[in-house]
This record gives structure tokens, C-alpha cells and sequence, in this order.
């Protein structure tokens, strides 16, 4: 068993070097979240939950997204197959 991943940052560091001078410029992206009360976001996606919360999740134990649920359409199983081999 693991901790559950609520929340997670991200910052984005560029290092440029200066060549008149031979020193280095390091410029960082402001934090942005991927992660947050339990839930994968990233531009252009659907919110997918990880980790259920309180407020992620409806009183019937359905996710709440604020938006539609990803469900996949492909089966994952299609077909079940048992083979039984005998030994003696």
C-alpha cells in the first residue's frame, strides 16, 4: 500500500549561457499543477480521478470531474479461455 497522490506541481527550468560573459542564466516556469485533489489535469484533456476524495466524489461513490468521465470503448478481455492439462 502507498500514499495517495493528491496534489503535484511541476516547474520547468531553462539554463542559457551567457558566452560574453561564461556565466549561466537559469529561468524557471511558474509551478503548474497536474495533479490536484486526486485528479490528472493537463490542457486539452478530460480531468481523470487516481485517487478518490470527498470532494471528488458524489454521495453514490460516482466520480465528480465537473466534467464527463473518460470510459474507454475498446474491451479489454474479449474472450475467456481455460485449458486443463492431466498429468498422471
Amino acid at each position: 500500500m502507498g500514499a495517495p497522490i493528491l496534489d503535484v506541481q511541476v516547474t520547468v527550468s531553462k539554463e542559457e549561457e551567457d558566452t560574453s560573459s561564461s556565466s549561466s542564466n537559469t529561468q524557471s516556469s511558474a509551478p503548474v499543477s497536474i495533479i490536484s485533489n486526486g485528479m490528472v489535469t493537463a490542457p486539452g484533456y478530460e480531468p481523470i480521478v487516481i485517487t478518490r476524495t470527498d470532494s471528488n466524489t458524489n454521495a453514490d461513490g460516482s466520480v465528480n470531474t465537473g466534467k464527463q468521465t473518460y470510459t474507454p470503448d475498446t474491451k479489454i478481455i474479449d474472450n475467456y479461455d481455460e485449458y486443463v492439462q492431466n498429468q498422471t
